[in-house]
């Protein structure tokens, strides 16, 4: 496979290991105003959306948004991650792509370790997931993560 180099510098940009999303955030829409415009991020662009948390999804705070849904409250805990829960994260990597395909490894880590992975298609004309994820916070994640990366690639889903 060869790769463009705006598709290498978005690797790149995708790769970043600062800390992953919340396990428990569901993003739903790029941020219009980012805290931080620049900023390398896992999802590659800032989400707002919803927390799951508790025992309904409720509307995030723009200032725990950041450090703490976009980064896994890994260093600005929000006080609403259940204690009695794994912490575990969901790490993003585009492993391949193509015309008509991302193929994405999510790997599911704990304390820095994997501990799950799996290769899910996203197949950019339908925006359907192969295999279905069942989990909606890992699913809108890797939604968003494939949507951001195909927009800084400058390449359109759908």
């Amino acid at each position: 496979m060869v790769v463009s180099p705006a598709e290498a510098r978005v690797s790149l940009i995708a790769c970043d290991t600062a800390g992953m999303p919340c396990r428990y955030f569901e993003p739903l829409q790029i941020v219009s105003a980012p805290l931080h415009p620049n900023a390398r991020l896992p999802l590659v662009d800032e989400y707002d959306g919803l927390c799951h948390a508790g025992t309904e999804p409720s509307p995030i705070p723009a200032e725990s948004r950041f450090a703490g849904c976009n980064h896994g409250n890994r260093d600005n805990p929000c006080g609403r991650f259940p204690s009695e829960c794994e912490p575990t994260v969901l790490r993003l990597t585009v492993a391949k792509a193509n015309a008509d395909v991302l193929e994405i490894l999510a790997i599911e880590e704990m304390n820095h370790r994997p501990i799950r992975w799996q290769t899910v298609q996203f197949l950019l004309r339908s925006e359907e997931l192969i295999p279905e994820l069942c989990e909606i916070c890992q699913r809108a994640q890797l939604v968003a993560f494939c949507r951001s990366y195909l927009k800084k690639a400058g390449r359109q889903a759908g």
